[in-house]
Parts: C-alpha cells; structure tokens; sequence
C-alpha cells in the first residue's frame, strides 16, 4: 500500500487552504459503474483505482443517485458506455409535480442505502488510515434537482414555492447530516457538488443567487465540521464568483478548461485551493507532456492540485493517467 508522510499530508492541506506549496500534487476521481451498488465491490475496486493512481487528495464516489433512493426514487445502475459518466440515474422520480414537495419526509442518514455508503466511508478509511480523503455529498438543491427529474427549479419559482422550499429544508437537514456522519465515519473533508450556478438553468442573476444561497446553510454546517470542504461548481457557464463568495468552501472544483472562468482568473477572485487543469474530454485518448508540465509549473503560482474538471469519462485509457502520475510522482 502507498505510503504518504506527513510531510506531504501537510503539503496537501496547505494547498486546500490556499497556499502555494510549489509542489506538483495530483487526484484522480471517477464512478465505478459495475460496482457501486455493492459496497464491498466498490471498495475493493476503489483500492486496486488507488494503488495503480495512487491520488495525493482520495474523492470518495459514491454512485451518482445515492442520496435519493431512501427518499423514494428508483434509479438503474450506470453503465461503462465509451464516454459515458458513469453515474446512476432515476427511472422514476419521487417528485412529479411541484405539490409533491409536501410529501417529502425527514430521514435518518444511518439508515438505509444512506448507511451504506457511510459503510464505503468507513472501509476506506480503514483501509487507507494515513491518506487524506474527501465523501461526495450533493448539496441539497442538487440533490432537489435529482429527485424532482430536473425540474427543481421550475417548482421553486411557481406559485408553489413556499412548499417546494419547505420539502428543501427536509432534503437540507437530511443531507447534512449525512455529510456530519461522513466525517464522523472517517472522511476529512466533503466534496460539496452543486448543479444549480449554471446560467444554462437560467440568466436570471437574483434567481441563480437565490438557488445558490439555498444551500448556504449547508455549507456553513459542513465548513465548521470538516477539515475542509471542496466546492465543485457544475456546468459549462457557471456564476463562479457569486458561488465562492456566498459558500464560501475552503477549495473549488469547475470545469475550469470549458468555463469562462479559468485557472488564473480563479486565483484573482478566489483566495482558497484550486483543483483543476484536466478536461475529461481530452484526458480520454491522449493527454500530452506539455499541457502536464504547464499544469506542474502552476504550482510556482497558484495553490494547484491537478485534477479533473469534473469526473473523467468511462473508457479513459490508463495509459494518460500513468503519464500523469509518472510525472508528478517522480
């Protein structure tokens, strides 16, 4: 098993809190579509991931639809299709209509396939006791936007809002307490992933804040009981500044490569760690030597972990990712 000193643990936090450490770090995250469902599979998978990538910052990954199976939806398994995420989705979706907020009911995050992916946590870090690690925990309007079949925002500005935001504070309390008991269960930090600061939902800018404040309760909860929280912006045209100003994470994870906001203009707005500089696009059949070795000479200037803009593609070859490792481990 891949040993890590302190040292270097230290080196990793320091660049999650915003300080140039001038040292090249690396972390490598995808779903893992033909064992997720199985905790013990997962684990067993994500292990063997871990010791041919061994990542300086592990992101736990649960399957994409985990936190709205206790609330009632049914979900089918992701799949290894070429280009594909990878990730779970719904079939059936608990809420219909936006009435069908009033229904939602409070849960308890020890139970159910909640607790199971509180058993992937816990295995893991046994498993990898040294290791710094992060749990994927939607945030709740994301978690809204799955249980709803993505009409989550079109329920909250209808004339049934106050019950669509009434049935959110159910899915807000649920979901931090699940992010508490990761950390209770050994993560250190929360991967805190937010759909809802795209323009492409809407160019309302009052709106888009108003979506993003949501979960601004939340965030505040789970920056008081992490090490540290990884805010990972979703989407092609993201509200960067309004999400980092109003959630304030300790480090942001974008699509940094396809956003109108790129690593640079990052660090002018945003003073915490920054984790990006791989498009998952590009990443699946050739990365090249010189776009890594830029990437390793950011760290001179920015608090850089090199990692994907979002979760890389099924069919990644193996052989990029060696070549990334190869560099940043030598």
């Amino acid at each position: 098993m891949v040993s890590i000193d302190d040292a270097h643990l230290d080196l990793v936090m320091s660049t999650l809190h915003g300080q140039i450490t001038n040292t090249p770090l690396v972390s490598i995250w995808r779903h893992y579509p033909t064992v997720d469902l199985n905790i013990d599979k997962l684990v067993e998978t994500h292990l063997n991931d871990y010791r041919r990538f061994p990542s300086d910052l592990i992101k736990l990954s649960p399957h994409g639809r985990a936190p709205v199976v206790d609330f009632g939806c049914e979900i089918t398994p992701g799949t290894t299709e070429h280009g594909g995420s990878g990730s779970s989705s719904c079939n059936k979706c608990v809420i219909q209509n936006s009435q069908d907020w009033s229904k939602i009911e409070e849960l308890d995050p020890l139970d159910g396939h909640y607790a199971d992916q509180l058993k992937y946590v816990k295995k893991m870090r046994a498993s990898l006791p040294n290791q710094i690690m992060m749990m994927t925990i939607f945030a709740p309007t994301m978690v809204a936007r799955k249980i709803s079949a993505n009409q989550f925002y079109h329920h909250l500005f209808s004339e049934d809002a106050k019950i669509v935001e009434e049935g959110l504070k159910v899915v807000s309390k649920v979901t931090t307490e699940f992010a508490r008991a990761s950390i209770d269960y050994g993560a250190d930090g929360i991967f805190a992933a937010i759909q809802e600061a795209d323009y492409k939902i809407t160019t309302d800018v009052s709106e888009l804040r108003k979506m993003i404040t949501l979960n601004q309760p939340f965030m505040n909860e789970i920056n008081k009981k992490s090490d540290f929280t990884v805010l990972h912006i979703h989407g092609k045209d993201v509200a960067f500044k309004d999400a980092v100003e109003i959630l304030r994470p300790t480090a942001v994870n974008w699509h940094d490569k396809t956003a109108s906001t790129n690593l640079i203009d990052a660090r002018n707005i945003f003073d915490g760690g920054l984790l990006g500089g791989i498009n998952p696009d590009t990443i699946m059949d050739e990365i090249t030597d010189e776009e890594i070795d830029y990437h390793m000479d950011l760290v001179e200037k920015l608090p850089l972990i090199f990692a994907p803009g979002c979760v890389l593609w099924q069919g990644t070859e193996d052989k990029q990712i060696v070549k990334i490792f190869e560099k940043y481990h030598n």
